[in-house]
């Protein structure tokens, strides 16, 4: 389970980065499949207010208005890290 959970925030780094350069370029789209991709992998794990987030930046219409979701998307990635790591760690100790 750690690994399936280190996996996910590790390409979320990635996919946020690459968020980040799409909306330099001004690139919706890329922006736009960035953020399906992510969200779909929130939502396999249960981060469910990560993957809200990644929704608006779904319907943004504008790179520039996705700055601020990007933001929030970082910090939610942040809190479903200390969840899930949280969650591991108990069942790693319930399994020892």
């Amino acid at each position: 389970m750690c690994d399936v959970i280190e996996s996910f925030f590790q390409a979320d780094e990635e996919s946020i980065a690459r968020m980040k350069a799409a909306i330099e370029a001004d690139d919706l789209s890329t922006l736009r499949a960035a953020a399906r991709m992510v969200r779909g992998s929130s939502q396999q794990l249960g981060a469910r207010r990560f993957g809200e987030t990644c929704a608006k930046l779904q319907s943004v219409e504008a790179a520039e208005d996705a700055r601020p979701i990007v933001s929030d998307l970082e910090r939610d990635l942040e809190g479903a890290r200390d969840a899930l790591t949280s969650l591991a760690d108990r069942a790693l100790d319930a399994a020892s």
